[in-house]
């Protein structure tokens, strides 16, 4: 199995993802069977390693094999996510290619997706596509520009009776959580844009059939003018911002044509 060092050399491993990885050595070198290899993980683990250096792993004295194989997975889990996580984004493991209750299958799994700077592409690949399907982009379109600002519509559905329709408001989140992982990405944001997205973000949570809370103009920082209307929403970005955007969506979604003005 590869060591972290050789697959992810511009991160900074900490001590308990190397003990961690010690352990696994030792999980590897001692076993023949699942369920046999994670009992003599754990007793070696007790063995040679102080109790204080590892306080997150807590095994009973008679070992059941699922459970420690459990209690080693989350393990492995938590420090995956210490280490392979990206600001700006979510860290996700797909389950459905890792056989359950397996460490050492786990560890090779994720070190292959994630190591080497893969995470990158792993974590903003999936907003990327979600942002270019919320705002039903098209590459080969113009991008419309508006007081100097590029311009992009998301158009909305009210339901007679209804209200507001609950795609609609989902479609609307992914665009404002977008922005916020592009301008993490970008370090675009200095100040407080993220915490004034965050909180319209929260009141679009709050509705499923109704109507938005916002009857005036939006502005996120200086990068961003919302203008709500009763069939779509316009975000009309900063040049400066709109580039960034256009280079996120390049870089993670291949989605290279589309010109934002300068």
């Amino acid at each position: 199995m590869a060591l972290l060092q050789d697959t992810i050399p511009t991160v900074k491993r900490p001590a308990a993802v190397i003990r961690m990885e010690e352990a696994v050595r030792i999980y590897r070198e001692t076993v023949e069977t699942a369920n046999a290899s994670v009992v003599a993980m754990v007793k070696r683990l007790k063995k040679e390693f102080p109790s204080g250096d590892y306080p997150a792993w807590h095994f009973p004295e008679v070992i059941d094999p699922e459970a420690a194989a459990y209690a080693a997975t989350n393990r492995i889990e938590y420090m995956a996510e210490e280490l392979f996580s990206v600001p700006g984004a979510k860290f996700r493991i797909d389950r459905e290619k890792v056989p359950p209750l397996d460490p050492i299958a786990l560890w090779d799994h994720l070190v292959g997706e994630y190591g080497g700077g893969r995470a990158v592409v792993v974590a903003y690949q999936p907003i990327a596509r979600e942002f270019v399907s919320a705002l039903r982009l098209d590459p080969l379109e113009e991008v419309r520009v508006v007081g100097g600002r590029v311009s992009f519509k998301r158009w909305i559905v009210y339901e007679s009776g209804f209200g507001l329709r609950s795609d609609s408001c989902r479609a609307l989140e992914r665009i404002l959580k977008a922005f916020i992982s592009i301008a993490t990405w970008s370090d675009a944001w200095t100040g407080t844009e993220a915490v004034e997205t965050d909180a319209i973000i929260k009141q679009i949570e709050g509705v499923r059939y109704g109507s938005l809370p916002f009857k005036e103009r939006l502005t996120i920082g200086s990068t961003i003018l919302i203008v709500p209307c009763l069939s779509s929403w316009e975000f009309r970005l900063a040049p400066e911002f709109a580039e960034k955007v256009q280079l996120f969506i390049t870089e993670f979604d291949g989605f290279g044509t589309t010109k934002c003005a300068k």
